[in-house]
Order: C-alpha cells, then sequence, then structure tokens
C-alpha cells in the first residue's frame, strides 16, 4: 500500500496525507541526476492537512520508504506540489576548494561532510583531483570528478541519496561487465494476493538506434604546461567507413594519468557502440526499483533480447493501492 506523510517543518509535526492526496502522484528520476522529484496534488489545504514550503514529505510503500524530500515550489490556487530529495541542496550550495592530488572518493566525502550529511557507502577510485574550485556548487565538483572517472578508469559513478545517507558507488552496469552484479529478470506485481512478474505484462516498446553520440575515432593527448603529447589513438575502421569520421580528442594532465588507466582504446569500446534505446511501460508493479538499475529483457514478439540499464524512470501512483504504473527509458548494456 501507498502512503504518503508530510512533516511539518514548523513544528516537527507528523501528518499522513495519503487520503487527501489525489490520484497520479509522480515520482521520477533519470540517472545523470542526483534527486528524486515527487510531484503531487491535494484535494485541499486546511488547518490540519496543510502543505507549506519547506514541509518534509515521505512516501513509503508497504511501510518501507522509498522517497523522503523538502517541498520547493506549491502552486496554492491549484494545490500542486513539488518535493525533491536531499540530493538537491548540492545543486545549491557553493563553496572554495583546492585539491592537491586527492583521491576522488576522498573528495567527494569531504562535500557530503560540509553540506553535513550521513556518509553512505563512499567507494575508493584510481582518479585523483588537482584542482582549485571557486563559487562552484557541490554538485557541479561531483559531477565533474564523475566526468573524470569516466574518462579516466572507463567507470560511471552514481552519486544518490537513499535511506538518509549518501552514497557514492560504481554503477551496476560496470559491476555487471565485471561479472559482479547479475541483472534482474522479474519484477513483483501483486493482485488480489496472487504475485507474478510485471515484466511479463508490459506495453509495446519503442525501440529506437542512433549513432548521433557516437565516436569512431579517440586521440589521447596529455598536457605539460602548453605542450599537448599525443599518447594513444584509435579508429573503429568498419563503422568510419560506414557512417564517416566522427572523432574526438581527449586531454589530461600529467598527474591525472599517474593513476587512471586511460588509453584510447578504452574510450573507443564505450564511444564507437550504436545506442539502442527502449521505452517502455510497465501497467502492473508492485516493486520500486531505482534508476541504474540492469535489466534482463526477453520479448520474442519485439524482437528484443538483452541486458538493459535503466536510464530513467516515472512512478504514477494511486491512492492505496499496491499496484502502480512505472514509465522506463532503458538502454542496452550488451
Amino acid at each position: 500500500m501507498i502512503k504518503i506523510y508530510c512533516i511539518k517543518n514548523s513544528s516537527n509535526r507528523t501528518i499522513d496525507i495519503s487520503n487527501i492526496t489525489k490520484d497520479g502522484a509522480k515520482l521520477q528520476k533519470a540517472v545523470n541526476e542526483f534527486a528524486w522529484v515527487l510531484e503531487f496534488n491535494i484535494t485541499r489545504n486546511e488547518i490540519f492537512y496543510n502543505v507549506e514550503i519547506g514541509d518534509i514529505i515521505i512516501l513509503k510503500l508497504d511501510d518501507k520508504e522509498i522517497f523522503s524530500g523538502v517541498v520547493i515550489t506549491g502552486d496554492i490556487t491549484n494545490l500542486k506540489y513539488k518535493a525533491i530529495d536531499y540530493a538537491w541542496y548540492f545543486a545549491k550550495n557553493e563553496e572554495i576548494y583546492q585539491f592537491e592530488d586527492v583521491e576522488a572518493s576522498i573528495v567527494v566525502t569531504k562535500l557530503i561532510e560540509t553540506f553535513g550529511g550521513k556518509l553512505g557507502n563512499i567507494e575508493k577510485t584510481n582518479t585523483m583531483v588537482d584542482k582549485f574550485f571557486f563559487g562552484k556548487t557541490l554538485g557541479s565538483i561531483i559531477k565533474e570528478i564523475i566526468d573524470n572517472i569516466k574518462k579516466l578508469e572507463n567507470q560511471d559513478f552514481r552519486f544518490y541519496y537513499k535511506e538518509t545517507k549518501f552514497h557514492f558507488e560504481r554503477s551496476k552496469k560496470n559491476k555487471y561487465l565485471r561479472n559482479q552484479y547479475t541483472p534482474l529478470e522479474s519484477l513483483k506485481a501483486v493482485l488480489n494476493d496472487y504475485e507474478y512478474n510485471a515484466l511479463d505484462y508490459i506495453e509495446e516498446p519503442k525501440k529506437t538506434h542512433s549513432i548521433e553520440g557516437m565516436h569512431n575515432a579517440i586521440k589521447v593527448y596529455k598536457t605539460s604546461g602548453k605542450e599537448y603529447i599525443q599518447i594513444s589513438g584509435a579508429r573503429d575502421k568498419e563503422k568510419i567507413d560506414k557512417y564517416g569520421l566522427m572523432q574526438k580528442l581527449v586531454e589530461f594532465k600529467d598527474n591525472d594519468l599517474n593513476k587512471g588507466t586511460i588509453s584510447a582504446d578504452n574510450i573507443l569500446l564505450q564511444e564507437s557502440k550504436i545506442k539502442e534505446t527502449l521505452n517502455l511501460e510497465i501497467p502492473t508493479l508492485s516493486e520500486f526499483i531505482c534508476d541504474g538499475e540492469l535489466l534482463k529483457l526477453n520479448y520474442v514478439n519485439y524482437e528484443i533480447n538483452g541486458v538493459y540499464e535503466v536510464k530513467s524512470i516515472t512512478y504514477i501512483f494511486s491512492n492505496h493501492k499496491t499496484i502502480f504504473k512505472a514509465s522506463l527509458e532503458l538502454e542496452r548494456v550488451e
């Protein structure tokens, strides 16, 4: 059962607003964003059931918390509200930092502690941070660090808030490709006490292929002062012949390369892929999953067979029901 609670920021009083929340509350997140966003409407706003900017909204599924965040906007006329989880604050706080050859996870830990957040799973990297940041938000610094890890180590890192803590860890996609994670082959749905695989009941998917983000030639340079020295290069001749040359230049400082495993071949392996995207809806779902989750799909009728990463997900909830709808954007991993 879905329950929604409002914790009054002014009095620390908890109110169950499930009965006055309209059907269609929407919870969504994309893998390249840090925070979950909840949008909901209520039927009335009065002394006891009032919702205000700054209040905390808790969303629970079968008594397990799946969202906690602060109300940041309120349409008082139409009683429509938006709440966002606490990772949002990392985009709202600017600071000055100087890091000299500090390992990336230590930097992220420092930023979380600056915000006053609780540390969750913080995984170490092989990437060093050597930079002065002035007037940069904590979130923009973390995003830059994640981009550098991707370039240096060919690994995707995720930063997110879950169960009162902030986490910084390798993506499930990377762990799967290293035989460290097993994709999900079923998602739970329960109707009239009967449990079944929600993935067996989907709307017809929309499948797209794209080379818009492809690069089929890579050159890697290191910089020493104003000098650029090429250290590696790689080309995918078959894709160049078929699609035309799409070249990417990558540059790093000397100290960036001390512990990184950067190579043009590693970058080319990811950049030269044809992007396959699926958009599908699961109309009967009773289980909450996050963006970045991996699903193993096999739909013969739709010519779909493989492992896909959840790039974005939107849940639509109905009051007091265990079953809800999910819209997913998926990208093929292999």
